[in-house]
């Protein structure tokens, strides 16, 4: 896989997550669905809430994708690893985990640089004092 897909592929999916799991969103829609998956079942509500649990769903959507809608361009990890078609359901299962780690430690780093201080309005904070 070429570095720049998968940089890409990850920013992607910590993109999606991010949006599906704290955005409002127009019309307030991603709101509105967390606020009322949990009526299905309670544990949707915490799968929506989650930042280990929706990159799962989505790294498995987007291979999903991959394998029946975009096969020619693997831009998934397994897609381009394995590159059989027989695997499915092994790849399906390696993306979703794969995506849940990756976008579990950017989310983490990005809390991090949140405690220490390094969120954007500081920065401009600081170089407006300067």
């Amino acid at each position: 896989m070429l570095i720049v897909t998968f940089i890409i592929y990850i920013f992607l999916s910590y993109g999606i997550s991010n949006i599906l799991v704290f955005a409002a969103g127009p019309f307030h829609i991603f709101k509105f669905y967390r606020e009322n998956i949990g009526k299905i079942h309670p544990h949707l509500e915490e799968v929506a809430n989650c930042m280990i649990c929706t990159p799962t769903w989505v790294g498995i959507i987007l291979s999903l994708v991959n394998i029946f809608l975009v096969p020619k361009f693997p831009f998934t990890p397994y897609n381009e690893i394995i590159r059989n078609k027989d695997f499915w359901l092994l790849i399906i299962l390696l993306d979703g985990c794969t995506t849940s780690g990756l976008v579990w430690v950017l989310h983490t780093f990005q809390e991090m640089c949140e405690r220490l201080g390094l969120s954007d309005e500081n920065i401009i904070d600081s170089k407006e004092d300067e």
